[in-house]
């Protein structure tokens, strides 16, 4: 390989790293914005009632599921 060829083939491997590079990391010093919004709130009750929701899972059936229950059920797996 010419010494000529050798530098075109690193000055296109460093281009193809150094723009995209370039592309990610020089926007965020040119963007003067600030974003001003309140996060939003999630009540205790929600969380409470999730944790019990979860609780149940651990629960076993005390009855069988009848035939007639079972006919909308699929399994998901």
């Amino acid at each position: 390989m010419s010494r000529r060829n050798r530098i075109i083939s690193v000055a296109i491997v460093a281009l193809a790293v150094a723009l995209p590079v370039g592309c990610q990391l020089l926007p965020p010093l040119f963007i003067n914005r600030m974003v001003h919004e309140e996060l939003q709130f999630i009540p205790a009750e929600a969380t409470a009632g999730m944790q019990d929701a979860m609780a149940e899972t651990e629960k076993k059936l005390e009855e069988p599921i009848t035939e007639g229950e079972r006919v909308g059920m699929r399994i998901l797996a």
